[in-house]
């Protein structure tokens, strides 16, 4: 992307300026136009030039000015550019001017003198390679041309100043995700860097900026996030910065002295430092409006004066700290501030005060997620506020003294997450131009008359209103929603609503979305639903209405959108639907019902329906004509039903049908002429029937237009696909019964791009089977029985993105299997090859990018072996019988950037085997090969380094000189008894390391200590360690974001509480409680990013209800497995509030049976709509009574938001019957549920219920 600054070309010599303006102009036009084209590189004419590998992008639609692009090239210098002396417009032929070059995500090391003398290049990007110096002379010839150079992602340790010297034009300089550790004092004092505007530092390893480092730059932009800076020294920045980022760095207090002189800062970005205390300078005063970013420091309260260096905010961050109290006197300094964000920290109170000055230009607060009991008095003096956000504090009750300023301003009021029992008439009343108040996951019970506040003249401004998730049973008042004719919005999905008043909404003249999901209504709210003239889109999924009153949706006018899912309605009548109700009806969605029957006219007359659907319910067939009359309908899903047979006409007379489903059914054919007149149909998915035969007699029409069509997962042994052969594009027979593919099968089929026939019975394919399918990119032929390809099989089409061969019983390929360099992607895996068939890969060496031969019966590997495969990116050799590696085995692909030999038996490593490996390599796997110690790795920018599962028991740092750009290390399951602390001092952008399961005795702080960019670590499985770091170490890995740490029996100081206290917000933690009783040991930590935790723990046999209170989350997973428990508390669920979606696994533990749903229904969890969305229960001796009746309705939702083949809890078996046992899944999707006997629920579950009844509310006191 191009960005013009008009007023950076001031400076520039008159004929550059317009030079420049013409090109950029000309990029920025041809950019934008979509119209610039790539093709060959023809600016170097030698033969066999290195340049002809690298695309060329015109960017004036002429030719001549170029940018040349070079990705994944092995060079390791620039090779030479040639120089054409020619005038750019003195001959007829094209002349090329090289404006830009990237040579991006190569092995490029050092930059050569002169490397691009006598061209008017302007851009330069070189990220992603291994550049460590730069020749002085480097950039000669550019001095007035250079205007944007990139190198980030490179191995520089310095700066490389010395070759900038002289780059008067450069504006932008890119250095991010490299190893620079120092800015000298005199980096900078040589060079003529006038125009440098933006300079980016980011992910290096600075640890401070000295004095006069940064100063002599004329730079407007620095951003220096993601290093390790400390310290920054007066006089270091440059004085002309209005843009400062320092975000994750180490940084202790904001650095007044350093920016003292920045009388232009306007943005100050300070996030994820270690700032604990906000103080002020006298000495330092800004006086213009800033930006100041100080989120998820470690600031746990905010003092006196402590703002005093500034007057006035644009925008204060203070959101992720630790804060608790904030003085009255904090902003006494800040005359002005727009708006300032306090979310997620602890705030129970502040003080009156505190934003007086501000009270006239504030205008948006965050106070979310704190442990307000009540409106803070400081909102009192506030006269502009706009926007204020409550949610997930603790409120019960409002003051309306506390905003009552704010009343004729507020126009978004968030509450959601709170304690309140009831709606805040009095709060709201007077609030005239509110336009969003969310009110959702409280304890609202019931909607008063006037419940929103009453106004003069036309009502209220409110459009959106959020009650959704409360406790509210009916809404009686026909004035609950007086004066409210502005709402456009509103949610009451979520309640216990099994009564509406029929004039509810009658004074809800604007309202146009409805939402009442999830509640208890028993039939359709006709009259109440009739008063609302507007009604665009309604929803009443998940109620248990039974029948539908006779043309019910005749009122609804301008409904768009309807939805019943999940309801217990049995027909669709003639009568359902009337000839003129609802003629907006766009999308009518039926699904996950009880339907067993819909009449022939049902649908007569709904002109605008374009989506009907209809799956997961229980039909068993269609009658004539039923969906005859939908003119414009365009999708068409029946799913999931249980039709087993069609009649003539079933689906006939829709033009406009696009796409129609039929999956999951009982169809053991398709009768003729089941479908006639869809001559729009394009996508067709008959998946997961019984047909045995195919062809499209069912489909009587003379056009077949079919272009995606699904017939996987049935029993087809015969087909015949001609009809669809001029539009098929798509087709899927996976999951079938086919024994051969003959050449008449595809014959002709010219459109055909993707083909799956994997999971047939496939034992041949005959040679000329693909030969007409051309265009063929895709082919999935994996899970037959094929043993031998015929010469050719493969060689007719154009180019496979992809061909898959995996999972058969292939013993050799032919020489000619394949046509001439027409395969990107091989997938050969779970064969029975014995030797790499480069014979048959010789065709297609060039083109090959990957290549798969995981499982086969490969013994040896040489360098012969992969001949001419110079643009092979990945190579997997996991799962074979290898025995030796011989000498520089990889050597000739040197594109390779993955390899993978792991799992295989290897008993003799050639010391060099990986002598000339790719320069381009980032992942080796090298996982169960037998080693006893580290080969020699010669390879300078491998990412990720798998050498787990073997034998080594010593590593240093030197084993490890060549590879310090690693990030993810694994160490797993070998012989170490100890751990080279200094070995990851060298590893400084490690970020993944696992050493679980080796012999280490102990581990210290010095470990720690140098492992600063550390996200995962594991330490598991070492049953010899008998020493831990003190708790507070593990406050230095402060980019920790997955923990794993149990089964460590012989360490005795294990305090998974004082070391959760030290560690930042982490994603994902798994560890071991040896406790007999989970109560409040992650009460320490900060849970607020968590979203996946495993508990484990061979003593732990209960677990208190507040255990998991505060997880929140979108997405949760929560394991426990392993463990005694015996019962899994009900209550828990009602703890578990702040999360959206629950996925939760209790494999192997002791449970009997399992109760989350005993005051809602499946998948609801509880009030606040919690949904239970995967559950695991294998290893558990599961009694099969009525306790699990649950289990069906949940099953059902699992299948309506999954694949739909998947069987949850499949795999886990009922204890309590002969045998094996049934599993879970079938005993109850079956159509008898198990039914309760008077003693069937034993007196224990009983007991545990009352026993968490009679805690609950007091461990909600407990938590207030």
């Amino acid at each position: 992307m191009y960005v013009v600054n008009l007023r950076e070309f001031k400076k520039l010599p008159i004929c550059l300026f317009l030079f420049n303006i013409i090109i950029v102009a000309r990029a920025v036009f041809v950019q934008s136009s979509g119209i610039f084209t790539k093709q060959e590189c023809l600016f170097d004419p030698t033969p066999h030039s290195k340049w002809k590998t690298c695309s060329c992008e015109n960017l004036d639609g002429e030719g001549s000015n170029i940018h040349v692009k070079c990705y994944r090239q092995p060079w390791t210098i620039i090779p030479t550019i040639p120089y054409d002396n020619r005038s750019l417009f003195s001959h007829n032929d094209t002349v090329y001017n090289i404006v830009a070059l990237s040579i991006m995500h190569s092995s490029v090391a050092f930059i050569n003198q002169d490397a691009f003398k006598h061209h008017n290049i302007q851009i330069l990007d070189f990220t992603n390679n291994h550049i460590e110096t730069i020749n002085v002379n480097a950039f000669r010839g550019l001095e007035n041309k250079l205007y944007q150079l990139t190198l980030n992602q490179n191995s520089l340790t310095s700066i490389p100043s010395s070759a900038m010297t002289y780059l008067y034009q450069l504006r932008y300089l890119h250095l991010t995700h490299n190893m620079i550790s120092e800015i000298k004092s005199n980096t900078f004092d040589e060079t003529q860097l006038k125009n440098l505007h933006s300079l980016h530092l980011d992910y290096n390893q600075i640890t401070m900026l000295p004095k006069k480092s940064l100063l002599r730059l004329p730079l407007q932009v620095l951003t220096l996030s993601n290093n390790r800076i400390t310290e920054i020294e007066k006089l270091a920045l440059p004085t002309t910065v209005w843009f400062l980022d320092l975000k994750n760095n180490l940084i202790p207090e904001i650095p007044y002295l350093a920016l003292r002189e920045l009388k232009q800062l306007r943005t100050l970005d300070l996030e994820s430092n270690n700032i604990t205390e906000i103080g002020n300078n006298p000495e330092v005063k800004f006086v213009s409006e800033i930006d100041l970013k100080l989120s998820n420091n470690r600031i746990k309260y905010i003092k006196d004066n402590a703002f005093d260096s500034f007057q006035k905010f644009g925008r204060l961050d203070l959101s992720y700290n630790q804060i608790s109290a904030i003085s009255g006197a904090a902003f006494n300094s800040i005359s002005q501030m727009q708006q300032i964000d306090l979310s997620y920290n602890r705030i129970v109170h502040i003080p009156v005060g505190t934003f007086k000055n501000m009270a006239k230009s504030l205008k948006w607060i965050n106070l979310e997620e704190n442990q307000l009991h009540q409106l803070p008095n400081a909102l009192q003096p506030l006269r502009t506020l706009e926007i204020l956000n409550m949610n997930g504090n603790k409120l019960t009750v409002l003051d309306t003294n506390m905003i009552n300023n704010l009343k004729p301003v507020l126009t978004e009021l968030l509450l959601a997450f709170n304690r309140l029992t009831e709606i805040p008439t009095q709060v709201l009343n007077g609030m005239s131009r509110l336009r969003h108040l969310d009110l959702s996951k409280n304890r609202i019970r019931y909607i008063q008359r006037l419940a929103f506040g009453k106004f003069d003249g036309t009502g209220t401004s409110l459009l959106k209103l959020n009650l959704a998730g409360n406790l509210i049973e009916n809404i009686t008042d026909s004035g609950s929603f007086l004066y409210m004719s502005s709402l456009a919005y509103l949610d009451l999905s979520h309640n216990r609503i099994s009564y509406l008043n029929d004039n509810a909404f009658e004074r809800l003249e604007g309202l146009e979305s409805l939402f009442l999901q999830s509640n208890q209504l028993n039939q359709f709210p006709i009259t109440t639903l009739g008063n609302i003239k507007r009604l665009r889109y309604l929803l009443l999924d998940d109620n248990p209405i039974t029948i539908l009153p006779d043309y019910f949706l005749r009122s609804l006018q301008f409904l768009q959108r309807l939805s019943l899912t999940r309801t217990k309605l049995q027909h669709i009548t003639n009568r359902t639907f009337s000839s003129h109700s609802a003629p907006n009806l766009r999308s009518l969605n039926l699904a996950f019902g009880h339907i067993n029957y819909i009449s022939t006219g049902a649908f007569n007359n709904m002109d605008s329906l374009e989506q009907l659907t209809l799956n997961n319910n229980k039909l068993t067939s269609i009658q004539t004509l039923t969906f005859s009359s939908l003119r414009n309908l365009r999708q068409l899903s029946l799913a999931g039903n249980a039709i087993s047979m069609t009649t003539e006409r079933s689906i006939s007379d829709i033009p406009t049908l696009e796409n129609l489903s039929l999956a999951r059914n009982r169809l053991q054919q398709l009768n003729k002429a089941t479908f006639v007149n869809l001559n729009n149909l394009e996508q067709l998915d008959l998946s997961y029937n019984q047909l045995r035969t195919f062809d499209f007699t069912f489909l009587a029409q003379s056009l077949v237009n079919i272009k995606h069509l699904d017939l996987s997962h049935n029993r087809i042994i015969t087909i015949d696909l001609h009809s669809a052969k001029r539009t098929l594009t798509y087709l899927n027979l996976a999951y079938n019964q086919l024994q051969s593919i003959g050449k008449n099968l595809l014959y002709d089929f010219g459109q055909l791009k993707v083909l799956k026939l994997d999971h047939n019975e496939l034992i041949e394919v005959q040679s000329n089977a693909f030969a007409m399918c051309k265009w063929l990119t895709e082919l999935n032929l994996s899970h037959n029985h094929l043993r031998i390809l015929h010469k050719g099989t493969f060689a007719e089409q154009n180019i496979y993105d992809s061909l898959i061969l995996r999972n058969n019983a292939i013993i050799s390929l032919d020489r000619d299997t394949f046509g001439v360099n027409n395969v990107h992607k091989l997938d050969l895996a779970y064969n029975e090859l014995k030797k790499i068939p480069h014979h048959a890969f010789s065709s297609i060496q060039n083109s090959l990018t990957n290549l798969n031969l995981r499982g086969n019966r490969i013994r040896s590997i040489n360098a012969n072996d992969f001949d001419g495969m110079e643009n092979l990116t990945e190579l997997v050799l996991a799962d074979n019988h290898i025995e030796t590696i011989e000498e520089a085995a990889f050597s000739k692909m040197q594109k390779l950037i993955k390899l993978d030999i792991s799992h295989n038996p290897i008993t003799s490593w050639n010391p060099h085997a990986f002598r000339d490996l790719s320069n381009a390599m980032e992942i080796l796997d090298l996982a169960n090969t037998g080693l006893f110690s580290l080969p020699k790795i010669y390879n300078h920018g491998l990412r990720l380094l798998n050498i787990s599962n073997n034998k080594i028991h010593e590593l240093n740092a030197a084993h490890l000189i060549n590879n310090r750009k690693l990030v993810t290390f694994d160490i797993s399951y070998n012989n170490f008894k100890e751990l080279d602390s200094e070995m990851f001092a060298e590893l400084v952008e490690l970020k993944h390391l696992n050493v679980t399961g080796n012999p280490v005795i102990k581990v210290t702080d010095r470990h720690l200590r140098n492992l600063y960019n550390l996200e995962t670590l594991r330490l598991c499985d070492m049953e010899e360690l008998i020493r831990l770091p003190e708790p507070y170490s593990f406050r230095k890995l402060r980019h920790l974001r997955n923990f794993h740490i149990y089964n460590l029996p012989r360490v005795q100081a294990y305090n998974i509480s004082d070391i959760l206290k030290h560690l930042p917000p982490l994603r994902s933690l798994a560890i071991e409680i040896r406790e007999a009783r989970l109560t409040t040991q992650m009460y320490s930590a900060d849970l607020r990013l968590l979203r996946k935790i495993v508990i484990t723990g061979k003593q732990l046999f209960k677990i208190d209800t507040g255990a998991f209170a505060q997880l929140r989350g979108y997405k949760v997973d929560l394991t426990v497995r392993d463990t005694g428990i015996e019962v899994f508390p009900p209550s828990i669920f009602n703890t578990l509030t702040a999360i959206r979606f629950l996925s939760l696994s209790l494999q192997n533990n002791h449970l009997q049976t399992l109760e989350p749903f005993p005051h809602t229904k499946p998948p609801v969890l509880n009030q606040h709509g919690t949904i239970l969305h995967n559950l695991q229960l294998t290893g558990n001796p599961i009694i099969c009574d009525c306790r699990l009746n649950w289990i069906g309705d949940w099953i059902e939702y699992y299948q309506s938001v999954n694949a739909a083949y998947e069987q949850p809890l499949d795999d886990t078996r009922c204890a309590d019957q002969a045998g094996s046992g049934t599993t879970l899944h079938n005993a109850y999707t079956s159509t008898n549920r198990t039914a309760c006997t008077a003693g069937s629920i034993n007196s224990s579950s009983n007991s545990i219920r009352t026993l968490s009844n009679l805690l609950f509310p007091l461990l909600l006191a407990l938590l207030n």
